[in-house]
């Protein structure tokens, strides 16, 4: 009796033990996940403090996540990061885990902080989109686009990120004001994935996330932001499609949520002439909205006519 005792508490301890390797795995496999995912599509160093994965409730929460700024532009932030987050949480529907597509309604980022630097004619937010155009691809379709580390794919009914502090300094150019400070209440991002219909990567996720926060940037405040910054960052933005447009983005940047729309009206309301564009940025711009023209030109039906005759009027020189 007293053998098999033993043996009965002997094996109750191997499953603690290997109960708790699991879930340590789990926790650094999911950890490492982010991180691989982040550095790829960024083409900067990613890391994350911490990521636990709940398995009974199935849920998963992180810290300190932490992306370098491009390495020509480390010295110019004044040692920021170029995007840092502090906490994000996420619920999982159960029934999905099992599958290729994860379900997640919910997904909460805070306390997030973007520093945008403009050195010259360059920035390291063109920098860094101009990487996500060569990772994630540029204006082709589906989730497809790019490569991807896992195949593993996300549908998200909704992403809020709160509290998100921007600061954007410029040198070598002639501007009044070097430096400047946007805050943004939230950011809400519905639908990613397209309600199953084109589910999304990790990366691609890494790259709407941080998209988002950039348009959120110029939202905020344009004309607080160096002409050249917010020129490449339409630019650089200009040239991603696909799967990275398929959500319905709004932004509170002190008057509660508002939809903000395609590219053209973004560049509008932040009162950036689309047409007085030059160089690189112009040639992006124009490229990207004119790819959007000619997906709405073989749509063929008179809204799409009539949109794309907007397009056109926006671009057209005055």
């Amino acid at each position: 009796m007293k053998r098999l005792v033993k043996f009965a508490v002997a094996l109750v301890v191997l499953l603690v033990v290997a109960a708790a390797a699991v879930v340590f795995s789990i926790d650094s496999i999911a950890k490492q996940a982010v991180e691989m995912a982040g550095t790829h599509v960024l083409g900067t160093p990613t890391t994350v403090g911490s990521m636990r994965i709940g398995l009974l409730n199935p849920s998963a929460s992180m810290t300190a996540l932490a992306v370098d700024n491009p390495s020509s532009f480390a010295g110019d932030a004044g040692g920021a990061k170029f995007l840092a987050l502090q906490n994000g949480s996420l619920a999982v529907d159960a029934k999905s885990l099992m599958g290729d597509v994860v379900r997640i309604p919910s997904v909460r980022l805070s306390d997030l902080s973007l520093t945008l630097v403009q050195k010259g004619s360059e920035s390291n937010a063109t920098a860094i989109l101009d990487h996500m155009k060569r990772t994630v691809g540029g204006s082709g379709g589906g989730s497809g686009g790019g490569s991807s580390s896992s195949s593993r794919r996300f549908v998200i009914d909704e992403l809020l990120i709160e509290n998100i502090s921007i600061r954007a300094t410029a040198s070598g150019l002639p501007v009044e004001v070097p430096a400047a400070n946007l805050k943004v209440a939230r950011i809400r991002l519905e639908s990613l994935g397209s309600g199953g219909k084109d589910p999304v990567g990790m990366e691609q996720l890494v790259a709407i996330v941080v998209n988002a926060v950039m348009q959120a940037a110029i939202e905020a405040g344009a004309s607080q932001l160096p002409a050249q910054l917010v020129q490449g960052m339409l630019g650089g933005m200009s040239g991603l499609g696909g799967g990275l447009a398929n959500f319905n983005l709004s932004i509170d940047s002190g008057s509660g949520l508002q939809p903000v729309g395609d590219l053209g009206t973004l560049a509008k309301r932040a009162g950036v002439d689309l047409s007085a564009l030059s160089g690189k940025a112009g040639e992006e711009v124009q490229k990207g909205l004119g790819d959007v023209g000619k997906q709405l030109e073989d749509a063929g039906s008179k809204a799409t006519e009539g949109i794309k005759k907007g397009l056109d009027d926006i671009l057209k020189p005055k």
